[in-house]
């Protein structure tokens, strides 16, 4: 369902000089073409200078670099588009002077709306008479959301001066009344009503900036049937031309519109009855919400996990796939490309290594190094300055695999295998045969070797024999795991449940000893999870990103 806006400007004149100020702005495409790619841009900002700007023109700056850069960006994720357009906008302002800039960015596809925020700020979703803050996912002075919206939310989007100031349930519910021209600076905001593309219902388009005074806003509490409105008061004498009458005009009826709205659903909810029902219900920008009512039983710990880095950072073009933590680094590889990005597990910064691997897969510690198997074979790495591979031996078409002892085990297709190094090459035997290993995706060993599968069993293995082994105390089995980790360090085994979106963590009897899962849609994507060496600290890959979460 595509769906239309109507906009209220929340935001103080813009003088002629200043050294703190803010405004609001709504973005559209050249033409209907770029529209349909890329929907329509709206935005609040701020600025505080130790100098005096001109805030027209740093207003007209942000305009034009965010609809040059978001517009004209090749990047098919909204997310990063607006990301990287936000990047551009920072640079080009701070060019002007030294300045703190913060700003706040919506994409709205279809019915999908696209938040990323640089700095401080806020934003609300306002659905049938409810006020929530909108769930984000925060890294560094980064922060991002999105969701599916419906006919008649309100979106509300402000610097953090107005959300300190204004209570956004006062807004919605008539009890605050301000006049624009006594809001602070720094405080601006947006409020977007959605509305199907079908009701004919034209977007308002905010006017350019301008210095004259505007007029009283007071949100009504009480409005007539016929008409709900809100309720302009003129603070100040002077004329209205009729540019700013319709101006006014369309003010009246979107206010109105978004108060009728609230107040409608606030008193059909107040009719009927409170359904104790234990499914999930809808909320934040179309992101559910869980039942949490059995989550001690099922020692479920829903988390806000800390974005440690986002990969694309260091190349655009990364599509990462694994991930492991050795003595002090955590490594993020590319399978595609082979390159591989190391970070110091205390300071977020990856870069990219010099040497790249075509194919890297199955990499985990080894005894300092990064041990992996690639297109030639398996291979052990050091990252310490000079960077080398330190060992190479030819091998090909290895499976998921694991080094232990002198040896490397792998599995190939029904077959699980024990390597010998010799010389450059791989001598191999069979070590365990059974129909139970076709569909292994991958490999940890501690001294018995653990098997997960894609079906989602996980299977163990000694002495070349599999052996009795079950996964207890879950609420429900493995969905499309992607990797599980275990080594004779570790104490638990890690499992990394992609298709749940969570990481479950056992004991080696197979026990539910946690579970982590992320709120909202932050791990919709677990490619691969990596443990410290002391075991305090989880790093999930999900998407291209790296989040970090305490044991």
């Amino acid at each position: 369902m595509n769906l239309t806006t109507r906009i209220q400007k929340l935001s103080k004149p813009l003088p002629e000089l200043a050294k703190q100020f803010s405004s609001t702005l709504t973005i559209e495409a050249d033409d209907v073409a770029g529209s349909e790619k890329k929907g329509t841009l709206y935005a609040a900002f701020d600025v505080s200078s130790n100098t005096s700007l001109d805030p027209l023109l740093v207003t007209k700056i942000v305009h034009d670099v965010l609809h040059d850069s978001y517009y004209t960006s090749e990047i098919v994720s909204p997310i990063q588009s607006l990301e990287k357009s936000i990047v551009a906008v920072k640079d080009k302002v701070t060019e002007l002077s030294t300045l703190d800039f913060n700003i706040i960015a919506a994409a709205l596809w279809g019915n999908v709306l696209y938040m990323v925020q640089f700095g401080k700020g806020g934003s609300f979703l306002v659905r049938e008479g409810v006020v929530k803050s909108v769930n984000s996912a925060t890294e560094g002075n980064f922060s991002e959301a999105s969701g599916v919206v419906r006919s008649d939310d309100v979106v509300i989007i402000g610097t953090q001066s107005f959300i300190e100031k204004y209570n956004p349930n006062d807004l919605v519910t008539g009890s605050v009344s301000f006049s624009v021209s006594d809001l602070p600076e720094r405080a601006s905001a947006l409020l977007i009503k959605f509305d199907e593309a079908t009701s004919s219902i034209s977007e308002e388009k905010t006017s350019p900036p301008s210095s004259r005074p505007e007029p009283t806003l007071s949100i009504a509490r009480k409005v007539p049937a016929e008409l709900p409105k809100i309720i302009l008061r003129s603070t100040r004498s002077f004329k209205v031309k009729p540019a700013y009458l319709a101006v006014i005009a369309i003010l009246v009826l979107l206010g109105g519109s978004i108060i009728w709205t609230v107040q409608s659903r606030n008193k059909a909810a107040k009719e009927t009855a409170v359904s104790e029902s234990t499914e999930t219900t809808e909320s934040v920008l179309g992101v559910t919400e869980p039942d949490v009512s059995k989550d001690e039983e099922f020692k479920i710990s829903r988390i806000d996990p800390e974005a440690f880095y986002d990969i694309k950072i260091v190349d655009a073009a990364a599509s990462p796939t694994d991930i492991t933590v050795l003595d002090s680094s955590v490594v993020v590889v590319d399978q595609s490309s082979g390159k591989v990005f190391t970070s110091s597990t205390t300071t977020p910064k990856f870069v990219e290594e010099g040497l790249a691997f075509p194919g890297i897969k199955s990499v985990t510690y080894w005894g300092g190094d990064l041990a992996f198997v690639d297109n030639e074979g398996y291979k052990v790495y050091s990252e310490d300055e000079p960077a080398e591979v330190l060992e190479s031996y030819a091998q090909t078409d290895l499976g998921p695999s694991h080094p232990y002892l002198a040896f490397v085990y792998a599995v190939v297709g029904d077959t699980l295998n024990k390597y010998e190094k010799s010389t450059d090459v791989l001598d191999e035997s069979v070590w365990a045969q059974s129909s139970v290993l076709q569909g292994a995706i991958s490999l940890a060993i501690d001294g018995n070797i653990y098997v997960l599968k894609s079906d989602g069993s996980l299977l163990k293995f000694y002495t070349g024999e599999q052996v009795s082994f079950e996964v207890t105390g879950l609420d429900k089995g493995f969905l499309n795991p992607t990797k599980v980790v275990k080594d004779v360090d570790l104490v638990n085994i890690y499992v990394a449940d992609s298709g749940n979106n969570r990481v479950v963590v056992l004991d080696e009897a197979g026990n539910l000893v946690k579970q982590f899962v992320a709120n909202g849609d932050t791990w919709n994507n677990i490619r691969s999870i990596g443990v410290s060496r002391d075991e305090t600290t989880l790093f999930v890959l999900s998407g291209s990103k790296v989040y970090e979460v305490a044991l």
